[in-house]
């Protein structure tokens, strides 16, 4: 990310962080601090908060285990729910099981019973 900032001659963090924001959208951004107003937040704490998240430590293991144990909170939106799962199915090497993966996750860890059995019974999701 920093060599485009380079070859884009933005030194000011500002600039950095609206062209960061500008080009991931809100969804990540929400991710990365749900509840936190954007205006707060430094471009450095992003790329501090990026960094901690995806320079991956730990075993495909240990990222697989976090990912079969979500499920959706209490208060935590569809959309918020669904982003949470694609991003953790990204740091566990499923290879071409990916997308099949996210499915089983979304149907098994949403808490709404209703949706979860109206998805039982849809032939293609």
């Amino acid at each position: 990310m920093e060599w485009v900032f380079i070859d884009n001659k933005m030194a000011d963090a500002n600039e950095q962080k609206a062209s960061f924001l500008a080009a991931c959208g809100k969804e990540v951004y929400s991710e990365l601090f749900p509840g936190k107003d954007l205006k707060t937040v430094s471009f450095k704490e992003i790329t501090d908060s990026l960094k901690k998240r995806y320079n991956k430590t730990e075993s495909d293991m240990i990222q697989r285990y976090k990912f079969y144990q979500r499920v959706q909170g209490p208060t935590e939106s569809a959309w918020d729910f669904i982003l949470a799962v694609k991003l953790q199915a990204e740091l566990c090497e499923f290879g071409e099981f990916k997308d099949i993966a996210i499915r089983d996750k979304l149907v098994c860890g949403t808490r709404d019973p209703d949706v979860q059995q109206r998805f039982f019974f849809m032939r293609k999701l």
